[in-house]
């Protein structure tokens, strides 16, 4: 993969916060509003070459991921990357998982452009898996829109946490789990 395929794999999901940190204030406020007790449950940070391109931390109540239960993703930018690379790759990653609605990619596609902002180095974007199936995202604790729709949450944040990931080793990270 080309490093502009990595870069854009850290989408829009997001305060400034080092992998092995705990949740800053302005973010446990949003988190808190999802799940109860949000702690870190693993993070890792993306690498290609020698460029870091962004640290990733997975948040869940307790400390205890749950598929079907309130997370959130939050993913610090190391690099510049706009909104509309963000949304392409997503839609890549997604596909590369194997969903193949091309209609249904597309209108994800221009929601997700219309939500992601373009992001640099200090930028942190946090996307929230809630309750009902959406996802919910942030820029740096402020909220910057919703798709609500349960296949697109699934998918979406399957990018990093299915078994389909296209990065094994840091899904493992995220998750807890020895490398």
């Amino acid at each position: 993969m080309s490093l502009r395929c990595y870069q854009a794999i850290g989408f829009a999901l997001f305060v400034l916060m080092a992998p092995h940190t705990a949740v800053g204030e302005a973010n446990r406020d949003n988190l808190a509003v999802y799940m109860s007790n949000p702690q870190p449950v693993g993070s890792g940070r993306l690498t290609y070459v020698f460029w870091d391109v962004y640290d990733i931390v997975l948040y869940a109540s307790n400390g205890t991921f749950k598929s079907g239960e309130p997370y959130a993703l939050s993913l610090s930018y190391l690099r510049e990357l706009s909104g509309e690379e963000l949304a392409e790759r997503s839609v890549e990653e997604i596909e590369e998982q194997g969903f193949t609605d091309k209609k249904r990619l597309a209108a994800w596609q221009r929601q997700m452009t219309a939500i992601f902002p373009d992001v640099d180095e200090g930028i942190t974007l946090t996307g929230v898996r809630d309750q009902n199936g959406n996802a919910i995202f942030y820029s740096n604790g402020k909220r910057i829109g919703t798709i609500k729709d349960r296949r697109f949450t699934r998918w979406f944040f399957g990018i990093w946490l299915s078994k389909k990931s296209t990065l094994p080793e840091l899904r493992n990270q995220l998750l807890g789990r020895a490398e």
